[in-house]
């Protein structure tokens, strides 16, 4: 197949990475996921079936359906868990609420 992008929840992701015929994407090059948290291991995964292909997390407000903020993923700590929801996107300014005073962003 000749797609070269796409966007998916981490989940779905998850099975098409275990469909024998993602192998033969080979002119893959970015995922974009979003929806729910991406897990490191996840981006391990795709890394080892297709090493040119570039994972980013995007994270916005699900009533709006939009990429506020992105962080490519395999650049953060190995040791992480989750991939960071990353930066907000240029033009953007990014607010962060918290229901706890003495919470950490990190």
């Amino acid at each position: 197949t000749n797609v070269s992008m796409a966007v998916f929840v981490p989940g779905h992701f998850l099975s098409i990475l275990a469909n024998a015929n993602f192998k033969r994407c080979v002119h893959f090059r970015l995922l974009v996921a979003g929806g729910e948290p991406l897990f490191r291991a996840l981006t391990r995964q795709l890394e080892q079936v297709n090493p040119l292909a570039h994972v980013w997390n995007c994270y916005g407000p699900t009533e709006a359906t939009a990429c506020v903020t992105l962080h490519q993923a395999g650049i953060e700590a190995p040791s992480r868990l989750h991939v960071p929801i990353g930066r907000a996107v240029p033009w953007s300014v990014l607010y962060l609420a918290s229901e706890s005073p003495t919470s950490e962003l990190k």
